[in-house]
């Protein structure tokens, strides 16, 4: 990517389990990590959802996938966070 100058970003969307909690909090900042050593741009968006009911966002009680709210949140969300 450096050598056709093409940025890099990375934009994490959180699993929607235990967001209080959350239990992969370390691999988020793995990745955070990495786009800082690779000079890319990192999104978390953990911070967006941290402190609400991940239940609000899964597609069905026994699928955590993110339904149609979550996936309007992140859009406004990117919208402003990217670096356009």
């Amino acid at each position: 990517l450096r050598a056709r100058q093409i940025r890099f970003t990375m934009a994490v969307f959180p699993l929607f389990y235990q967001l209080a909690d959350y239990p992969l909090k370390d691999i988020h900042d793995r990745l955070a990590a990495f786009a800082a050593e690779e000079g890319g741009e990192w999104i978390d968006q953990l911070p967006l959802f941290a402190d609400k009911d991940e239940r609000d966002y899964w597609v069905h009680p026994r699928d955590f996938y993110p339904n149609t709210y979550a996936h309007r949140e992140e859009a406004d969300f990117l919208y402003d966070a990217v670096d356009w």
